[in-house]
């Protein structure tokens, strides 16, 4: 175990992403549900950009284990590959039984431009859930600014690129795909995020934490 272990790292240290990805697969096949090789496979994903890979994976993994943590990496992929459709409508099935599953609508029907029931869904998630009003404020902005300047993807090509953030050495990748701002933080996995102002892009669910990143990184 160890030693596979030291081949796959040796093999993402060299960027032999498909090795690694073949290894980590065979290990997945007799521990579908090890959290280390989830998590390096989602990983690689995102470093070699490949969301329609992590939507699979992610979908594979969720119908072994329904849990509230495979749901939301679920959810996470879905919005990065662009399944906004199939993540609302999959929310709606079971938000009778679970109505905070009602905070997950929120990112897709932003991305679908559908402002209006966007903000009507955000005033309701306050008002029924009042701890999410501090995490909800990203959002707020994101609506606004949306609804000022229209969802327009061209403008967030200014975040494009790879940088190291002045904070703490972090290595962040920003790239357009499906229509939205791709973030991925090294060995993390891949996040949309929405605009929320001219140099500011929010991501995050409002059960756990949001986050606003803003273009101020130094280029790698």
């Amino acid at each position: 175990q160890k030693q596979l272990e030291v081949y796959i790292q040796r093999n993402l240290a060299y960027e032999n992403f498909d090795e690694a990805i073949e290894q980590v697969k065979l290990q997945l096949e007799v521990d579908p549900l090890n959290e280390f090789y989830n998590h390096v496979l989602f990983s690689i994903y995102g470093e070699t950009k490949q969301t329609d890979k992590f939507y699979e994976s992610s979908s594979r993994l969720f119908n072994i284990n329904q849990s509230p943590d495979t749901g939301i990496n679920l959810a996470m992929a879905a919005l990065v590959n662009g399944n906004d459709d199939m993540l609302i409508e999959e929310i709606k099935k079971y938000e009778f039984l679970s109505p905070s599953l009602k905070m997950f609508r929120l990112q897709p029907t932003l991305f679908k431009g559908d402002f209006k029931n966007a903000e009507k869904l955000l005033e309701d998630i306050k008002l029924h859930f009042p701890y999410t009003k501090y995490r909800a404020k990203v959002y707020d902005s994101a609506l606004a600014y949306i609804q000022k300047e229209g969802y327009n993807i061209s403008k967030l090509k200014k975040f494009e690129g790879t940088y190291r953030s002045s904070f703490n050495e972090q290595e962040q990748t920003y790239w357009i795909d499906n229509n939205r701002l791709i973030q991925y933080i090294k060995n993390q996995t891949m996040h949309a995020l929405l605009p929320a102002g001219e140099h500011n892009a929010v991501s995050g669910f409002l059960n756990d934490k949001t986050f606003k990143k803003l273009s101020l990184f130094q280029s790698v």
